[in-house]
């Protein structure tokens, strides 16, 4: 949704007729304002509003009366909102005609009149079915036709005209869904063709504006995804994160985006998230990874600076917990050589503002939150402890967490040595009952964060219960997982628990038995001297 900047920029912009840069009357266009928009009054909308956001507004005073302007990039902002909604529209007809049509298809007899604009529309209505029956491969027939034009391709700046008002990202998503409902044999040129025209669309040509922050991210969502994955290392993959990373400076340039009057912070951290994933995921050049590394330095130094105000941070959970892993993930894999004061500056904005009850977080929000500062081992314990409060309220609210959520999110806090502010979360869980439902379908990955966190809230029962459940499952476990397991029994050596115990015997075959392989550290070894000292009969 536009926030309310964006609504008031698209009121003014309508009032200006023929000449976008026209002064308004604020009278006139608070007016004009309250018809359209919930809420608006002239003391909300007073000069001082207008002055507090110069990214949109220009204020000059005609006659002894304040007006009001667009400045150019707002206007241009304003436009591409336009034009995403046209182009909506005219999506949505020509998808109503391709639903009709496609039921008589044929790969082999494909009509020569079809458009690019319908061979697009048919390619997407396909993928919302079920093609895994589809006799012969009416997919690829219909992207050979969509860019070739005879027996030669298309060019990226051609393909993305003639395929509008379905984008590259679009067809990327599209044939990501197909390949989702059968394996295909994707021309390796053709899947080439759409990434660089995907990548032609991030910047402004002379014929057309940039694609949206939205699409940019479908693009790169898509990339990440079978059959364009296996082509991320070639030219045309590299170009597409390439030119994503340009996208990304530019609107750090613009300083519009990471403002709470834009809603592009959303679309713009999704983007960054993707940015980040491919780059930690696919063996780019040494180049393009260089490059690509100085890009986020600069997205590092907008985090901190964000820590410098957060009172004029966005506060979108959705965009701030994406912001967070994508700065997390790159931190990791530079072992920590920049970006750990990003992370900072933006867990001074989520501790003290973004993190409060008004902005309504979700579990898996928080999950991801977490796990951004788990993977560039970042404590920030005041914000750990908002994440904490947060968890509590959706527990006593009543909203369930599911295995995959609560795993992330407690072992981010364990690994990071936070796991005793979740204590009241855990409790809750426990008198609730919920917490034998997560630990019934642990992974044993977990175990060694479990049995912490069940021995921290004194949960014996789900302990003995998880014991009995993983005792066959120790085979699978690392050495340093047996031992931090064996850390945690200690404490509980008398509590006279036959679970526990032949657990604890397990484990200690287990790890005498790892220790044949590679020799355990000093440290450890005494864990396991003191652990097999003990008399299990106590």
């Amino acid at each position: 949704p536009l926030t309310l900047v964006e609504q008031v920029e698209e009121v003014l912009l309508g009032l200006c007729g023929s000449d976008p840069a026209a002064y308004v009357l604020i009278g006139m266009v608070t007016q004009e304002a309250s018809k359209k928009v919930s809420g608006v009054s002239s003391e909300r909308l007073s000069k001082k509003w207008y002055e507090t956001y110069r990214l949109s507004f220009e204020l000059k005073k005609v006659c002894e009366e304040w007006r009001v302007r667009l400045v150019e990039k707002a206007r241009d902002r304003v436009n591409a909102r336009s034009q995403e909604r046209t182009a909506v529209e005219q999506r949505d007809r020509e998808l109503r005609v391709a639903a009709a049509v496609l039921p008589s298809l044929k790969p082999d007899s494909l009509p020569r009149t079809l458009r690019s604009p319908e061979l697009a529309a048919l390619l997407c209505v396909l993928s919302k079915g079920d093609t895994r029956n589809e006799k012969g491969s009416l997919s690829t027939a219909l992207l050979a036709r969509l860019c070739q034009n005879g027996s030669a391709m298309v060019a990226p700046k051609e393909f993305i005209s003639e395929c509008a008002p379905f984008s590259p990202a679009l067809l990327m998503k599209t044939i990501v869904a197909l390949e989702k409902h059968r394996k295909e044999r994707w021309p390796k040129e053709m899947l080439d063709l759409v990434m660089k025209a995907g990548a032609l669309d991030m910047h402004d040509q002379a014929t057309r504006k940039a694609a949206s922050l939205s699409t940019i991210a479908t693009a790169l969502w898509a990339a990440a995804r079978r059959p364009f994955e296996e082509r991320m290392t070639t030219d045309s993959g590299e170009l597409l994160v390439q030119s994503a990373g340009l996208r990304l400076q530019a609107e750090l340039l613009s300083k519009n985006v990471l403002s709470p009057a834009s809603s592009s912070f959303r679309p713009f951290a999704q983007m960054c998230a993707w940015i980040a994933h491919l780059v930690v995921t696919v063996q780019l050049s040494p180049k393009v990874r260089s490059d690509c590394m100085e890009t986020f330095k600069k997205l590092a130094t907008a985090c901190e600076e964000l820590g410098r105000a957060p009172d004029s941070a966005p506060c979108d959970p959705e965009g701030l917990c994406r912001l967070a892993m994508a700065v997390g993930l790159v931190v990791r894999e530079e072992k920590r050589a920049f970006g750990t004061e990003a992370l900072q500056g933006l867990g001074k904005v989520l501790a003290q503002r973004a993190l409060d009850e008004a902005y309504d977080w979700k579990p898996p929000q928080l999950a991801v939150l977490a796990s951004a500062y788990s993977a560039a081992e970042v404590k920030h314990e005041a914000l750990f402890r908002q994440i904490s409060a947060a968890a509590e309220r959706h527990t006593s609210a009543g909203n369930e967490w599911s295995s995959e959520q609560l795993m992330k999110l407690l072992n981010s806090f364990w690994s990071l040595g936070q796991a005793r502010s979740l204590e009241k979360l855990l409790k809750a869980l426990e008198a609730s009952k919920a917490l034998d439902r997560f630990v019934k379908g642990a992974n044993p990955k977990d175990v060694p964060m479990l049995f912490n966190v069940l021995v921290m809230v004194n949960s014996h029962g789900v302990l003995e219960d998880l014991a009995k459940q993983q005792r066959d499952k120790i085979q699978g476990m690392s050495l340093s997982s047996i031992i931090s397991v064996l850390k945690e029994l200690r404490p509980l050596n008398d509590s006279g628990s036959p679970a526990l115990q032949q657990f604890k015997v397990t484990a200690l075959k287990e790890a005498v038995h790892l220790t044949g392989k590679k020799a355990p550290s000093r440290s450890d070894l005494k864990v396991l001297v003191d652990a097999a000292g003990e008399d299990p009969s106590k």
